[in-house]
């Protein structure tokens, strides 16, 4: 697998370059070279919006596989492991499978290769190939940037869910939550189902007018009530059933019903303990050590940090807090110093190249400390008196800090 890899991670990857593609003609056009396989797939979930995308895909991807279907998984960036990514009733594909895939679809490039060769989509390619052949009854995708351009809005038919949207990727986006939604909301396929949680007015607006212009039914979702978080996860109440989601957190009451009102749309029926059992890896992912809760949150803009730390308050409410905080080049910082007010201000930096230079996260704060390794600013953590160490801001952050063993 190490050759499979060194080709890949030599591709052009907008993930760590910061940008995206101008059209998805050509990847069109590849697929079609692959046989179709993005017009083969069965029953397809499409899941757009900025936060929650990816707890909706396990809370969906779990409560299918348990009810006896064939599931296939698609979600991105990874923690860990890019084998995350693809998975297929939610394990990851194997390192066999993986190489075997990427060099099927490797060969299948256009000459020069140059022409043709982005991270994202040769990894989407590979899923949808995988998940056709290996005939699953359902096929569920995080979009990986907006939707309009992504890679994964290229099926005929999907059933569309639609997360939280707010401000994030602004400057490929827009900068108004109308042109966000609108770039989400592309997804939309002409007399398709449409389920998403509440939005903003203008954002809900645009999701209206294009479920209306495509024929599309729209139902918006939420849970009718959350009736408590703990560390053993989210109570709720949805359809007038009391439910419990391992996931920790009031915003994972609403993926969680979204999930369910996807089963709904297809007629299949659930049972109260439908989410027994569920992990979502980097989502309030809490470990004990030497005394202490570090807590692994793979927030990354101003609306996912302010819900993990209000999290934190409700479930440690008496604690001291520090945060080993990484955030990328384009992301907005304003309201930073108020979400983590009174808390131990570690700056680091992650392995993405777009990483902020700790220091000058560090301006942020009137407190912070600034440490360049992400290893070395958890042992800093490790040595304040907080109780609660949270580690966030950055995928890559927690990835790379779960994939080091050296802490442990």
């Amino acid at each position: 697998m190490r050759r499979a890899l060194e080709i890949l991670n030599s591709f052009i990857n907008y993930e760590r370059i910061g940008t995206a593609p101008r059209d998805l003609d050509r990847f069109m056009e590849f697929l079609r070279g692959l046989g179709s396989p993005h017009e083969k797939l069965g029953r397809v979930v499409h899941i757009v919006g900025t936060k929650g995308k990816g707890s909706t895909a396990y809370h969906l991807s779990h409560a299918l596989l348990g009810l006896g279907f064939r599931v296939g998984t698609f979600t991105s960036p990874h923690l860990v492991d890019v084998r995350e990514r693809i998975m297929l009733n939610l394990r990851p594909i194997s390192g066999e499978e993986f190489e075997r895939y990427f060099f099927r679809i490797y060969e299948k490039m256009e000459k020069p290769r140059k022409s043709y060769r982005t991270y994202f989509e040769t990894l989407t390619a590979m899923a949808i190939l995988y998940f056709y052949e290996k005939g699953v009854d359902f096929a569920v995708f995080e979009a990986g940037l907006g939707g309009r351009l992504d890679a994964t809005n290229v099926f005929p038919h999907t059933t569309t869910l639609i997360t939280r949207i707010d401000y994030d990727h602004t400057h490929i986006l827009g900068n108004t939550l109308g042109k966000i939604a609108l770039e989400k909301a592309y997804v939309i396929r002409e007399g398709s189902r449409v389920l998403s949680v509440p939005q903003d007015e203008e954002a809900m607006e645009v999701i209206k007018s294009m479920a209306h212009s495509r024929g599309a039914s729209l139902r918006i979702v939420s849970p009718e009530r959350v009736e408590g978080i703990s560390l053993d996860g989210t109570r709720f109440i949805y359809g007038g059933r009391s439910l419990r989601t391992p996931a920790v957190g009031r915003f994972q009451a609403y993926n969680a019903s979204l999930s369910l009102a996807a089963l709904e749309s297809y007629g299949i029926d659930w049972k109260e303990d439908i989410f027994d059992g569920l992990s979502v890896p980097g989502r309030f992912q809490v470990i004990r050590y030497g005394g202490k809760f570090l807590v692994f949150d793979v927030a990354h803009n101003i609306l996912s940090l302010r819900s993990v730390v209000r999290t934190i308050g409700e479930i440690f409410p008496t604690t001291r807090y520090a945060v080993v905080l990484s955030m990328v080049r384009d992301k907005s910082l304003a309201g930073l110093s108020e979400i983590f007010s009174g808390w131990r201000i570690i700056a680091t930096r992650s392995s993405s190249p777009r990483s902020l230079p700790p220091g000058e996260l560090c301006r942020q704060f009137s407190r912070c400390v600034s440490v360049e390794d992400p290893i070395e600013a958890l042992r800093t953590a490790l040595n304040e008196e907080a109780e609660v160490i949270l580690i966030t801001g950055s995928t890559y952050l927690v990835g790379d800090v779960l994939s080091n063993s050296v802490w442990r």
